[in-house]
């Protein structure tokens, strides 16, 4: 960068000032937040929201949700239990419904019940030609198709959330899902415990919709990281140093300095 200051009342152009701002915030965020999160933790600061920006921000995760039950109320089925259709589809509906207001993901919920493995296989190829973001199977009963079709979802290729309440599922059911990437099971009454599972399938889809910049190399690309979706995108490394050094020094670059310097809590 030049070493000379412009008069007090020259112009700089705005998107320089911007980039200048927006990079020094993200130069100083990567490499003092490490040390500051222990010094904050020390002496009771709160550190400040990181916001997000682009498209994973205004993205909004698409998960499908279906029941799984047989369509007769009663039979010579035991151990287990079946759920009441009516009255589980109301109660559960009426707490996704929530969960989908809270978490910012809509939560496409399958009207009736999943009766059979063809309609299983229906719902879950409908699922995939939309790219759903997620799948959650609401396990009501723990006979006939019940844990064929957890099965079936959690081999869709599309992360799935399997909610089973008590009487639903033995060790025998659940068993083979344990360690099982892309899946997860929650064999529990605890409603929370499923709310936690779509806050995973919200994460998930947010994070593949996310870009990371990488200044280094000679030549710009784009690529995906496997296990989490990510976009890459690399830019020269000497597209950062080319417009550092053509910036000139006036009055608005030295202001952002010595607030900068102002603010800092050690140097």
């Amino acid at each position: 960068m030049k070493n000379n200051r412009c008069a007090a009342g020259c112009n700089f152009s705005t998107n320089r000032r911007d980039f200048l701002k927006k990079s020094a915030l993200v130069a100083a965020g990567s490499v003092f937040m490490g040390s500051f999160a222990s010094f904050a933790s020390e002496r009771n600061y709160v550190l400040p929201r990181i916001h997000s920006y682009g498209k994973a921000r205004k993205y909004i995760p698409q998960i499908e949700v279906a029941f799984v039950r047989r369509k007769e109320d009663y039979g010579m089925w035991w151990p287990g239990a079946i759920y009441d259709g009516e009255e589980a589809l109301r109660k559960y509906t009426e707490g996704l419904n929530k969960i989908s207001k809270e978490s910012g993901v809509e939560l496409n919920i399958r009207k009736s019940p999943v009766f059979n493995l063809e309609e299983a296989d229906k719902w879950l190829a409908k699922a995939r030609s939309s790219n759903a973001d997620g799948l959650v199977v609401m396990v009501l009963d723990r006979q006939q198709h019940s844990w064929p079709t957890a099965k079936k979802a959690s081999e869709s290729g599309i992360p799935a959330v399997i909610f089973s309440p008590l009487g639903t599922s033995f060790t025998t059911n659940t068993a083979g899902y344990s360690g099982k990437p892309g899946c997860v099971v929650y064999s529990t009454n605890d409603f929370s415990q499923l709310e936690y599972g779509i806050r995973m399938l919200e994460a998930g889809a947010r994070i593949k919709q996310s870009r990371c910049v990488i200044i280094a190399g000679n030549k710009r690309m784009q690529t995906k990281l496997a296990d989490t979706g990510i976009s890459l995108q690399y830019v020269p490394a000497d597209t950062f140093i080319n417009t550092y050094n053509t910036t000139s020094v006036n009055s608005d670059i030295i202001a952002l300095a010595d607030e900068y310097i102002g603010q800092a809590r050690d140097i």
